[in-house]
Formats: C-alpha cells, structure tokens, sequence
C-alpha cells in the first residue's frame, strides 16, 4: 500500500492550496474575457444575442425567428438554461439594440486576417451599453468556470482519498487549461456544460462508491437534467446516467428504502425535460432543431450499411485536431497557440499514461472499476459529437465539444503522475507558477497579438525605408493614406508559389467606409498573375478606423496562379476599392 504525501495529509493545508489555485484561475479567466476582443470566440454575437433578448424583454425568444443573421448560425434553438443565468445581470444594464457589428468579409480565408469583425474604439474601457452587458455576461461564464473546478476536486478527493495531491494537480490541470479558460471567458453555453460535467461526474461516482448514494443519486439526475437544458450534446450524458443509476437502484437497495424520493426527483425532472422538448418541437416542428439533419441520420437511418457508408478514414486526422484544441484553440478555432503549447500538453499527457502503465498490476480492485466506469462516459462524451460532425463531412472534431469530459481525463493523469513522482511544497509551487506563465503568455502574446494592426513609430517605419531590398514609392491615395515604400523578397518565382510582399503605408486620416486592399502580381499585358484581398493591417486596421499620422506594416502571401504565360516579367499593383463600388485610387 503506497503511503500518502505528508505534505498534503491535513485537511485544511490542502484546501488552502485548492482555494488558492481556484481563485488564480479567477484572475486569469477576467484576464481572457478582457484582452479576447468582442464577438472573437465560436459564435458569440449569437450566443450574446439570445443573452440580450432575456434581458431586454424579460422572455424567451420564439425559435421560429432568427435573433442575427450576421453569421451563419444562429443560436435561437439553444436550450436556454445558460441564457437565462446570463441574462439576469445583463438585465441591469442598457445594451443598444440597434448596434451591429461590422463584419470583416474575408475573415473566412486565411489571408484575411484572424478577426471576424472590425473593432473600434467603441469596445475599449470603460464599457457602455451592448460591451458593458456583453462583459457582464463575460463576468457570468467566469464565475460559472470557476464553480466548476469544485467539483473536479471533489471528484479527485472521493476517487483518492489517501492521496489529496491527485485532486490538487487534477484541480490545476483543469483550471489552467487554456481552451477551458478560454471558453468559460466568454459568452457561449460551452462555458456551462464544461463546468457541469465536472459535477455530473463527481454525483455519478458518489452514487456509486460514496457514503451517502440517495444524496448524489437525486443530484445527479438533477445535474443531469441541468445538463439537458443546457446544450443538446449533453444527450451523451444521458445513458450514463441511466446505468447509474438503475445499478446504483439494484446494488446499494435504494428503491426498497426510499423509494418516494427516488420517484418524486425522477418524476420532477422528466416533467422539466418534457416540458422543454414539448416547446421545442411546438416551436419548431421537430425536437432536434439545432441539428435535424444528424438526428434523422442517427436515428432514422440507423443500418449497418449507412453507418459504415459515412467517411471514417477522417478519424485519425479529427482526432489530432481534436487533441490540440481540447488543450488550446482561440477565436473561432483559427487562432493558433503552437505547436510548442500542443507538445506541452502532450508530454503532459504521455507522462500520464506511463505512470499508469508502469503500474496497473497494483491498481486495487474498486480503482479498475472507476477507471472502466471514466472510459465509459469518455467514450460517451466523445462519440455524439464525432458521429455528428462524420455525418457532415467535417474533417474537424472541435475539443470544446468535450470539455465537460475534461474533470475525468484531469483527475486520472494525475494520478499517474502521482505514480512517477511524489510532489512536495516546492514542487507543486513550481507547476503552478508554470502554468499561470502560460496562461499570462497565451492571452497578452497570441490573443492580443492576433488582433493588434502591424503599426510603427514614425522611427522604426523610417529606418525600415533605409534598408537593403525596400524601394521608396509616393503613391497618394486620395488624402487618406500614401504608400511610401515596397519590398518583394526574391526575384524568380513558380506557378504555385508564394510571393512574400511588404508594404509601408503612411495614414493621414480615416475614411467613411471599409475599403478593401488589393495586391496583384501583373505580368504581361498588365494581367494579374496573382493576387490578394483583404481589409488593411491583416484586417486589423480596417480604413474607418485609421488613425492620424500612424504607419503601417503591411505583410502579404500573394499567390501565383498555376495558368498563365510564363516566363514573365511581373509589377505590383496597389489599389484600394469598395467592394461593388469603383476605386478610389490605384
């Protein structure tokens, strides 16, 4: 019998650490809803407009209409339970229900830029009326996170409970997570059902394996319930928690004793499920609004042949994609931590499953039956959402979509790492420092950095001039903006290629309208042999927000197209146009 860590073996000296690890994940998830500019996370105008409708009108809104038709989808058909916990301090604020965001149209390319929308100055502190509810709402999903780490320690002190450095580095884990900071930063109803997983899990094992299983039995079909009127992919929950507790009926002989109370909670939250699938399908027609297509797909056509029809030779590649933004995805899933982030994490993963290897000979008895039991509901959490996005063809699996598996993956790799290392004072004050680096690093560095224009001081945009390789130009563009200087780096270049093109623009004053920068390769006959679109500064600094006097880097990839005449001299054309609309200069 392995002997328990002294340093951690009194209660109140391990929940200091458990508190003190919560409340720094606090400041870090305020530190992500600040820098992670408005709409810059999965569909949050959407998700912000369901917030906005309960607040202002004091209802739920009818899922027959669209709230936004801004972006594709729209989050209407949502189970509203995370709106409604939303909404109720959003209700003190004034947001202005004519404001619209402007959309940056080529966000969808690459080149476009990393930012959806244009920001302006409207966004910055202090914050007024639709920013002021939208960081409000922010504000909710933080503390919604926060909460949830409670139940992942708790969950790591039922599982281990001689070992209470398992719970404390499985609490870490989890709350120094970047995507689940990320997602529990801003508004979506991801941030809920991450935090409850955490509490569907500790309620299900407590049934189980704890003291007190009419308790947790009566919780868990409460958490359960919560977790249905939260998203529809807590649907994976749903037969877990049914085994459990038709087992936890049979094995521990809770319906002989206390069979009112098992029938009056099941009873309460059937009639609160029924209710909301009742006003779902009377408002839509169907009970599956937010995914018909799948739904039919599963359920329907569930033959052998259809299923082994869908493309699954694009697991492996969804499941890596899958495992780095479980652990690390910002914006709308294109902005990227690195690959030094995803190895982290990895590595952090490996040492986990060595530790488990190394000794699953002398894991007791009722461990292998919580370890079974974990990659059950795994296996759960993880198979709804990969079927769905199999069934559309998407070469993607999204980890925010198992996020609420994220308490268990915690609690079990650390302890295997508790099997490989004993930690101390010291050493935990050392992996908890590294962490918060992380989370410092991650969101001042590559969210921030995603959104800021490429601007320079008047300096460094002079200085640069001087260097081998630029050629100075003085090329005027209406009074708005003159373009001072070039470089194209190389000189021979193949269909296919990517031509590497600076450009330092001087900004004299802001325009009425969003002009689009275009860049083309032209060869002979003044043909464009390539060419690129997007807003200025990488679509950070689109033309209505210029400021007076600022420079501006521009970097661009312009493509060279496969068809043409080669071999062929080629110029760079500069021109900044509406789109529809003519050139105001070129």
């Amino acid at each position: 019998m392995e002997e328990p860590v002294v340093m951690l073996d009194r209660r109140h000296e391990y929940g200091r650490w458990a508190t003190a690890i919560i409340l720094v994940h606090l400041l870090l998830a305020i530190i992500y809803s600040i820098v992670t500019p408005a709409w810059e996370a999965h569909d949050e105008w959407a998700h912000y407009k369901y917030v906005e409708y309960i607040a202002v009108y004091h209802r739920l809104p009818p899922q027959r209409e669209r709230l936004t038709t801004l972006f594709t989808y729209d989050e209407v058909t949502q189970p509203p339970l995370y709106y409604l916990l939303a909404a109720l301090p959003t209700m003190l604020t004034h947001p202005d229900l004519t404001y619209r965001p402007t959309l940056n149209p080529y966000a969808a390319d690459a080149a476009g830029g990393d930012n959806m929308t244009v920001h302006t100055d409207e966004e910055r502190f202090p914050w007024r009326g639709t920013f002021l509810a939208l960081h409000i709402a922010r504000l909710v999903s933080v503390l919604i996170g926060s909460a949830g780490l409670y139940a992942t320690y708790r969950l790591g002190r039922l599982l281990w409970p001689h070992f209470p450095a398992v719970a404390l580095l499985a609490l870490a884990l989890q709350a120094f997570s970047p995507q689940y900071l990320f997602v529990t930063s801003v508004v979506t109803n991801d941030a809920l059902l991450a935090a409850i997983g955490g509490y569907f899990a500790w309620f299900a094992f407590e049934t189980l394996y704890g003291a007190k299983p009419l308790r947790a039995w009566v919780l868990l079909l409460v958490v359960t319930g919560l977790s249905l009127l939260t998203k529809s992919l807590a649907l994976a929950l749903l037969p877990i928690a049914l085994l459990i507790a038709i087992i936890a009926i049979w094995r521990r002989d809770l319906w002989r004793r206390h069979w009112p109370t098992l029938a009056l909670s099941s009873l309460t939250i059937i009639l609160l499920i029924g209710w909301w699938a009742w006003h779902t399908q009377q408002q839509t027609g169907t009970f599956f609004p937010r995914d018909p297509y799948a739904a039919k797909t599963i359920l329907k056509d569930n033959s052998l042949a259809s299923i082994l029809s869908l493309p699954w030779g694009t697991v492996p590649s969804m499941f890596v994609y899958g495992f780095r933004t479980f652990w690390a995805s910002f914006g709308w899933g294109n902005v990227d931590s690195g690959l030094v982030v995803t190895y982290f994490f990895l590595i952090l993963v490996l040492l986990g499953l060595i530790g488990w290897f190394k000794t699953c000979s002398h894991c007791p008895r009722g461990r292998r039956s919580a370890l079974l039991w974990s990659l059950l509901l795994g296996c759960s959490i993880l198979l709804l959402p990969l079927l769905r996005e199999i069934i559309h063809g998407e070469a993607y699996l999204r980890g925010r979509y198992l996020l609420d598996g994220l308490p268990l993956v915690a609690i079990w790799l650390a302890a295997g790492w508790r099997r490989l290392w004993r930690p101390r004072r010291l050493d935990l004050l050392a992996v908890l420092a590294l962490l918060t680096i992380l989370n410092l690093y991650l969101p001042l560095f590559v969210i921030r950095g995603a959104y800021q224009p490429p601007l320079l001081s008047p300096t460094k945009a002079k200085a640069l001039l001087s260097r081998s390789g630029w050629q100075r130009v003085d090329a005027r563009f209406a009074d708005a903006a003159t373009l001072v200087g070039f470089q194209v780096k190389g000189t021979d270049f193949q269909p296919g290629e990517l031509v590497p093109v600076q450009l330092l623009w001087h900004i004299h004053q802001a325009l009425p309208q969003n002009e689009t920068l275009s860049v083309k390769l032209l060869g002979r006959g003044l043909l464009p042999v390539g060419e690129e679109h997007r807003f200025p500064g990488n679509g950070n600094y689109a033309s209505t927000i210029w400021q007076t006097d600022s420079w501006l880097l521009e970097k661009m990839q312009i493509p060279v197209l496969k068809e043409g005449a080669f071999p062929t001299a080629a110029r760079i054309g500069v021109s900044l146009f509406l789109e529809g609309g003519h050139k105001i200069s070129t």
